[in-house]
């Protein structure tokens, strides 16, 4: 396989919000903006990338993930935790003390030669997922802070940020007042964020979604990994997965489920699923850092819509990987129960097994068929060192199965 091109950019701008600079002490707000060049760059990174079509041809790629500024934090937007940049002390070796600064979600356009055609920035934090749809719009999702949307000027279409829309309910938004912030623990913060843009990156819709009606309850972290397009007779949606804080009193309080919506192509929430136990793998009670991390779907020849998940949970301080397996007909308008679930820890049998005190980590997850007959790939890290929260190293053994 021989590399065709391979292009690395930093976006062309920097964004608004606050500078700053190092006194040799502390972090101080300042004017002296340091060069937008590739060595004083903050951190740049993308997640997912999509093959981008007009009229049934190919025409090049969609990336999403990230963009950062050194030395720089957002503009204040509720409870923001990027608002405080002094936890990044400086490191990076220059004329300059630096430190990596905050980020903004981004989309980026590029050629099938791998030339960028633009470069945007979102709201703050991170995007994960990316399609285009079967109307040629672009639907990403991922990771969202700030509490309404108007807090950057630059962009594209902005459009207010709903928290749970729905298709007959109030359009209700984060207010600090009314729902304060939960604490000053960054773990605890960011939202289940979607947003569906035109091709050149206009914003037609972006709202938040999370497993409880409660504003205030909603200020939990919850976070969207993957998404797919669905269509029940012709009616078209989204369907979009990750996690979402369970604000339940027994048996186990805020504790993070696999978490999946249902959208229209408006946005507007049709259902929502949280996963909160699947005996004999795991139950509500025993594991506390649980989500789904991948989707995939494929439609058979009856019209039936079949999705495959993976994801995570995890058990104490280990990972098991899992996956799930769901197939809905026409006449399916909530979530429905699994055709079945696999665990690799608790399926020994089944799966080779996992060295003592290490775990396992779902990177993806989708459909393939030959000879007429369907398969899931289920690619798996496993023997992974302690899980991804952890600030110790990883090691792994890369499986498919």
């Amino acid at each position: 396989m021989a590399l065709e091109w391979e292009h690395n950019e930093r976006p062309p701008f920097r964004s608004e919000g606050q500078d700053f600079e190092f006194n040799g002490t502390t972090w101080i707000s300042t004017t002296n903006v340091i060069p937008a060049d590739e060595n004083n760059s903050g951190k740049d990174w993308y997640y997912a990338v999509v093959k981008i079509y007009v009229s049934g041809q190919h025409v090049g790629y969609v990336a999403v993930g990230y963009a950062g500024w050194a030395n720089w934090k957002p503009p204040v937007n509720g409870c923001n935790d990027q608002s405080n940049i002094s936890s990044d002390v400086p490191n990076q070796v220059g004329p300059e003390e630096q430190a990596t600064g905050r980020r903004r979600m981004c989309i980026a356009r590029y050629t099938l030669d791998g030339e960028r055609l633009w470069v945007k920035a979102y709201h703050d934090d991170i995007l994960n997922g990316v399609i285009q749809d079967s109307d040629g719009n672009l639907v990403v999702c991922g990771l969202g802070y700030g509490d309404v949307s108007t807090a950057y000027t630059d962009i594209p279409g902005v459009q207010p940020l709903y928290v749970n829309p729905t298709l007959t309910g109030p359009l209700q938004q984060f207010n600090t007042a009314t729902e304060p912030c939960l604490s000053s623990n960054t773990a605890n913060r960011g939202h289940f964020f979607v947003m569906k843009t035109t091709l050149d990156g206009n914003v037609i819709w972006n709202n938040y979604y999370t497993p409880t009606e409660d504003l205030a309850a909603s200020r939990n972290r919850s976070w969207a990994f993957d998404l797919v397009e669905t269509n029940k007779e012709g009616v078209k949606g989204y369907r979009v997965v990750g996690f979402g804080t369970d604000i339940q009193p027994q048996p186990a309080d805020n504790r993070r489920r696999p978490f999946m919506v249902q959208l229209n192509t408006d946005g507007k929430m049709l259902w929502n699923h949280v996963e909160r136990g699947r005996a004999p793998f795991w139950t509500a009670a025993d594991a506390i850092w649980n989500s789904y991390t991948s989707i995939d779907r494929t439609v058979d020849p009856t019209g039936a819509e079949h999705f495959v998940l993976g994801g995570r949970v995890v058990d104490g301080v280990y990972n098991t990987a899992f996956a799930q397996y769901y197939i809905e007909t026409d006449e399916d308008e909530e979530n429905v129960e699994p055709e079945w679930t696999r665990s690799v820890s608790h399926e020994t049998g089944i799966f080779p097994p996992t060295i003592t005190e290490r775990g396992q980590l779902c990177t993806d997850i989708t459909f393939h068929r030959t000879g007429g007959e369907l398969f899931v790939m289920w690619p798996v890290i496993n023997d992974a060192y302690k899980h991804p929260e952890a600030s110790l190293p990883y090691a792994g053994t890369g499986r498919v199965h």
